[in-house]
């Protein structure tokens, strides 16, 4: 798991105002546009590859801020 990205999430759930739930989840996808490589799959489905593992992923995949249709495998 990536303890960065649960407290970002958490401070987006827990949020009280609509401003602060919209600044923590811009927050959270920005942590996850930087950090994290979203290859899309069959399905609808995402496969999200740690980017400093993986050299040249950017030729076979693109990247993607879409959370909604996030699952973390691996």
């Amino acid at each position: 798991t990536d303890d960065r990205a649960e407290e970002l999430a958490y401070a987006q759930k827990v949020a009280i105002t609509q401003d602060a739930k919209e600044a923590a989840a811009e927050e959270l996808q920005k942590y996850l546009y930087e950090t994290w490589w979203f290859a899309p799959l069959f399905e609808q489905k995402v496969a999200i590859i740690y980017r400093d593992y993986i050299t040249g992923i950017r030729a076979v995949a693109g990247r993607s801020v879409n959370v909604n249709a996030v699952k973390l495998v691996g």
